[in-house]
């Protein structure tokens, strides 16, 4: 009995060096400029950061956050990008952008309705190779109707970026390597 257990914890820890997990640093830079960005932040980095959990070492993206606030790096060259995370020690870098939200509203006699549309940005860099493996901006108009004359822009958003962060974490569970 001992030996089997002895036996079956040599082979769990031999399957555990197999495969030594790769270290990323995600950064999500909310630029949409919405008296409800924080919420919205909040749901995109649960969101993305169960694509990462238990596949990868998440590392710390606090201390870079300051250089992306504010800043869009949808165009931003690949040097410029990897510049503001220099040093992490990361072997890859998921940067995320959730671009300025439009919004629409449309009314009738009868109906309300309000149309959000907005966009992300997922850049997946390489850094132990120096290379860009995926960039994508998605796109996505959300909307809804009622007939009691409110709906709040802040759902709606919130729906559009469900939607849009469905999009990049397929992209990631694909795109990024193990």
């Amino acid at each position: 009995m001992i030996f089997v257990f002895f036996t079956a914890a040599c082979e769990a820890e031999a399957a555990k060096s197999l495969r030594q997990k790769s270290s990323v640093l995600l950064v999500f830079n909310n630029i949409a400029g919405t008296r409800y960005d924080e919420k919205l932040t909040q749901i995109a980095l649960e969101k993305l950061q169960k694509k990462i959990e238990g596949i990868y070492l998440e590392i710390d993206a606090e201390p870079y956050g300051e250089n992306f606030k504010e800043k869009s790096f949808e165009k931003a060259s690949f040097a410029e990008l990897t510049a503001q995370v220099d040093g992490c020690g990361a072997d890859y870098f998921v940067y995320t952008e959730l671009q300025p939200i439009t919004k629409e509203t449309h009314f009738n006699f009868i109906y309300f309705d309000k149309n959000v549309e907005t966009g992300l940005v997922l850049r997946i860099v390489d850094l132990k190779n120096d290379k860009e493996l995926y960039n994508k901006k998605y796109l996505i108009k959300a909307e809804d109707s009622t007939d009691y004359f409110f709906i709040g822009s802040g759902s709606v958003a919130q729906k559009a970026l469900d939607a849009i962060l469905f999009r990049a974490g397929e992209a990631i569970s694909v795109k990024l390597p193990l």
